[in-house]
């Protein structure tokens, strides 16, 4: 057979479909559609937007001052305890004399106790027992409430006398507190307020001050004079007997109040021992002429107080209260 080349011009190819092209582009198209359908994993996925808490994780990473700063005060620890304790007294006494200022006295007196309580700033805790001495006597030398007051109505028979007996306190209290101007004519009837709470004295001859407490509680702080050469006896005692304008008696010779010999001041209260402490005679806490003395170990044994100071204790503590002298 005699073939040339023209003849191949002339041959005609079978007619086929182009399968590889289709393949790539059927795979191209599912490839195409998991990316955009829901919950694919591709490796082309959407960028998703950032949850708040994603975005406050990449700010404290970049930018671990500022986040610092921007934490709620209150929340960091106190490098210093002593300085947060002072910082909670400071303000506790800042919030009491607010109070005080607006005549709630009850209130000033539990933030003065809570300042006292948990200060360990000497500064601060001095200032509360000023106040708590100021905002106390306030509160119990007057007809004001008190938590440790009780409404009293007078009965029959009743006298001042017989109620303070009653009670475990003084006649000048009730009077003084109640405004009571002659306690003779009281009637059956009357209401008052008097005080049941109780009253113990301790006595520092180291700081010569004595610090009355009602019911365990910090009252009041006293400066004093003590004994010379610690001649102040120490121990447990209560107040045997008390006098006003007392009698000084030197040497077996009476010396009468009022006579520039006599050394006692105003009142006199005097001491009796209590448990193991030796007996003592003559010793008791009194009133001075001579206010330079307070504060030093002056005297010759006897607890020095200054007469208005002395006065006032005068008033508050009944014949029985605890004192105890320490070193």
């Amino acid at each position: 057979m005699d073939i040339r080349v023209k003849d191949f011009d002339d041959f005609k190819r079978p007619s086929r479909k182009p399968w590889l092209i289709l393949f790539i582009l059927l795979v191209g198209g599912v490839l195409a559609l998991q990316h955009y359908l829901p919950g694919s994993r591709g490796t082309s996925e959407m960028p998703r937007k950032k949850t708040k808490v994603e975005k406050v994780e990449k700010v404290n990473k970049e930018k671990p001052e500022q986040t610092r700063k921007a934490q709620p005060r209150g929340l960091e620890k106190s490098p210093d305890s002593s300085k947060k304790s002072g910082s909670d007294g400071r303000r506790a006494i800042d919030e009491g004399t607010s109070l005080e200022k607006q005549n709630d006295l009850n209130g000033a007196r539990r933030l003065y106790l809570s300042a006292l309580e948990r200060s360990t700033d000497e500064k601060v805790s001095r200032e509360a027992e000023e106040r708590l001495g100021l905002v106390n006597i306030a509160l119990v030398m007057s007809p004001r409430e008190m938590p440790e007051k009780e409404e009293y109505n007078v009965k029959q028979s009743d006298s001042i006398q017989k109620i303070a007996k009653r009670y475990g306190t003084t006649a000048e209290l009730i009077e003084k507190s109640n405004s009571i101007t002659n306690p003779a004519r009281i009637r059956m009837g009357d209401r008052y307020r008097i005080l049941r709470g109780k009253f113990s004295v301790l006595v520092s001859k180291s700081r010569n001050d004595v610090a009355v407490s009602l019911d365990g509680k910090f009252f009041k702080r006293y400066r004093c004079a003590t004994g010379k050469d610690g001649s102040t006896p120490e121990g447990t005692f209560v107040i045997s007997y008390k006098e006003k304008e007392p009698v000084w008696w030197k040497q077996n010779k009476e010396i009468p109040f009022g006579h520039p010999d006599n050394i006692l001041g105003t009142r006199w209260m005097g001491l009796k021992a209590t448990g193991t402490t030796p007996d003592v005679k003559s010793y008791g806490i009194h009133g001075t002429w001579d206010d330079s003395s307070i504060g030093k170990p002056a005297s010759a044994g006897c607890v020095r107080m200054k007469n208005p100071e002395v006065e006032e204790l005068f008033v508050l503590l009944p014949v029985g209260t605890p004192v105890t002298i320490t070193h």
